[in-house]
């Protein structure tokens, strides 16, 4: 007997009508508004609510109304918000009028400070911050009051007009012989404050994260990083040797 016989008493044997036919949206290709719904392809929808596509065949549903995740003290109000991911955690942007702004953890409504006070608004000109997800892994964030008013978020610093970029420290070559991190200095350029964390292996100098991005440098400032200490420093020593008062020689 023909599949298809098989196929077709099968389906009367639990009471499907003759013929029908089982379609589905995988993969789904997306909305079709211009179509009427009887023409449209099985893997399209006409109307498709609260739901957002991240890949074919994958759907996320979008937030619900619920309960309220931050309010406002009574001196404050929310100017902006903005929801992204970083990595695999979701998050909220909540930009306050006093110009300062925050990150929420949705998993547990931690709170993070972004910014303090008059860095993303001001009331006296009403412009609004605007902020957008790159990828996973930074929130950019923009205004217009000044010409610098551009950030980048990584969920622990911000990088701002005059400091460090996220992309971190370009190592040439990772050294020998350190048994534990070396003290890392900044020097060069017009501004100051930048901090470095750096990761020894093998010992080696692997990895040098930013603890803090500096403020005040400018365009074409060379920034270059000295190490001391951790068990290796092959800068040269110099031991001045005194004699009557003076420095007699200098000794390598």
């Amino acid at each position: 007997m023909a599949d298809a016989q098989i196929s077709a008493r099968a389906a009367q044997a639990v009471g499907l009508p003759e013929g029908i036919k089982f379609t589905g949206p995988f993969p789904f290709g997306g909305m079709n508004v211009k179509a009427a719904a009887i023409a449209i392809p099985d893997n399209e929808f006409t109307w498709l609510e609260n739901f957002v596509k991240l890949g074919d065949g994958n759907l996320r549903a979008l937030w619900d109304r619920g309960p309220s995740i931050y309010t406002a003290p009574s001196n404050q109000s929310i100017v902006y918000f903005s929801f992204y991911s970083l990595a695999s955690e979701f998050y909220c942007a909540v930009f306050m009028s006093d110009g300062s702004a925050f990150q929420i953890k949705m998993s547990n409504r931690a709170r993070t400070t972004i910014a303090p006070a008059g860095t993303f608004y001001s009331s006296i000109t009403g412009y609004l911050p605007y902020a957008r997800q790159w990828g996973s892994t930074y929130l950019l964030i923009c205004n217009r009051n000044t010409p610098n008013d551009y950030w980048v978020w990584d969920g622990a610093l911000l990088y701002q007009a005059g400091s460090a970029g996220p992309l971190g420290v370009n190592l040439l070559a990772t050294g020998l012989s350190y048994n534990s991190p070396p003290a890392v200095t900044a020097f060069g350029g017009s501004g100051s404050g930048m901090a470095f964390t750096p990761t020894v292996d093998n010992g080696g100098v692997i990895q040098i994260k930013i603890a803090n991005p500096g403020t005040g440098y400018g365009p074409g400032d060379v920034v270059q990083l000295q190490f001391s200490g951790g068990g290796s420093d092959s800068s040269p020593v110099l031991e001045a040797q005194l004699s009557a008062g003076g420095v007699g020689g200098v000794s390598v």
